[in-house]
């Protein structure tokens, strides 16, 4: 007599099979390198679906693997902006490493999953978590691990504005990764001096810290660490308004990440390096690299880079004066005014939005857009509130001429 087939044990068979396999093809391409991006992307999508297969079998061990092969050892998560749909292996990462009462493995997801946070637009919830892993790391005792806490809640302080605070975390980072010889840690922590120093306006002391780390980076053959710094460098002389060189630092970020096979930076590179030419005047050179920028975005999901790159379309179609072709881009941005960081963007959005809608003799449209901009601006953005309130009474007067562009021009002239 024939044994009746158990289809539910040869199901769940198959789909241990299947599991196994992907996290052994993880492992064997957990490089740093194009050729291992491209394996581990060829197969993202299985990838991840054993990661949710893994978490609803509580799987803890298996999800540990598979997280160290694409997050930490080949970093492939984030060199091809997968940081969004990545998001859920980390969590499952550290909830396994508390099930597993491993307090080194949890002290690693949490920081990971706190950086991501931080990488895409969210201090809030990045500032707790980096809070949490410090405590972690201080009841291990590990200076290693206090830091990391110390540089990722020195860098979200940054982002907040709070650059005293800041500057006080990142310092006691850095001192903390010489103490241990952790020259990784040492070059991301360089690059967020260098930063800060920019945004304080003290550019000569930005590129010092920028050109130690860019040092240890070529000396230890840290390609990403000289992406980051090179970016960065490019920062610094942007906000000095010194486009030529950043256009140089930008084009050496772009030279570095396509070498690597690095999407994330190299995409930056593309955003920033459009952004300066369209600064310098050159708005078809600008058009042209930003255009490329969000064709090389389509696969990734680095939701402000691509708001911003919107953004910056949008002004220079509006520059170029096509009007059409820049409410296209701004209407892109619109949706992320909920985001803080990206909320003086969707004014600015808003204003040039204004102009088109003029430039085509939409004023019905053009006053909702200058409603959008007071709706939106918050007090520190007292100049385009007091010019939109002004061409908007000036509309329901019906005294107007076309020239909001040339106020627009201004208006991010002084800014």
């Amino acid at each position: 007599m024939e044994t009746e087939t158990n289809w539910i044990e040869f199901f769940e068979d198959r789909e241990r099979l299947y599991a196994e396999y992907y996290l052994d093809f993880a492992q064997q391409n957990a490089r740093r390198d194009p050729e291992a991006y491209e394996q581990l992307e060829a197969e993202s999508g299985n990838l991840l679906r054993v990661a949710d297969w893994l978490a609803e079998q509580n799987e803890a061990e298996g999800i540990l693997r598979l997280a160290s092969a694409l997050w930490e050892e080949s970093d492939f998560m984030r060199s091809r902006g997968f940081m969004q749909r990545g998001l859920p292996l980390l969590e499952h990462a550290h909830q396994s490493a508390r099930q597993i009462e491993d307090l080194e493995a949890e002290f690693i997801w949490l920081e990971a999953l706190a950086n991501v946070h931080h990488e895409t637009g969210n201090p809030e919830l990045a500032q707790p978590l980096f809070e949490e892993a410090l405590k972690l790391a201080q009841g291990l005792n590990n200076l290693q691990f206090k830091a990391k806490a110390r540089l990722g809640i020195g860098r979200v302080l940054m982002e907040k504005g709070q650059l005293s605070r800041a500057a006080s975390w990142l310092k006691q980072a850095l001192q903390n990764y010489r103490q241990t010889q952790e020259h990784t840690g040492e070059i991301e922590t360089l690059t967020a001096l260098g930063t800060l120093l920019s945004l304080q306006r003290d550019f000569a002391g930005a590129e010092s810290y920028l050109e130690q780390g860019l040092s240890i980076a070529q000396a230890r053959q840290d390609r990403q660490g000289e992406a980051a710094l090179r970016n960065a460098l490019g920062y610094a002389a942007t906000l000095a308004q010194d486009w030529l060189k950043a256009i140089k630092h930008y084009e050496a970020v772009i030279e570095v990440a396509r070498a690597i096979g690095d999407y994330f930076f190299e995409v930056r590179g593309l955003h920033n390096l459009g952004e300066a030419w369209l600064e310098l005047g050159d708005v078809q050179q600008a058009v042209n690299l930003l255009e490329e920028a969000l064709t090389r975005q389509e696969t990734i999901d680095d939701v402000l880079t691509k708001a911003f790159t919107h953004f910056c379309l949008g002004k220079a179609y509006n520059i170029l004066n096509a009007p059409d072709k820049s409410l296209v881009q701004l209407k892109e941005v619109y949706p992320f005014r909920q985001v803080p960081v990206l909320l003086p963007l969707a004014v600015e959005a808003a204003w040039i939005r204004a102009d088109n809608y003029l430039k085509q003799s939409k004023i019905d449209l053009a006053r909702t857009a200058l409603q959008n901009v007071l709706g939106l601006a918050p007090h520190h953005m007292a100049e385009i509130r007091r010019a939109a309130g002004e061409l908007l009474e000036s509309l329901e007067k019906g005294e107007y001429e076309c020239e909001l562009g040339l106020t627009i021009k201004k208006q991010m002239r002084d800014k």
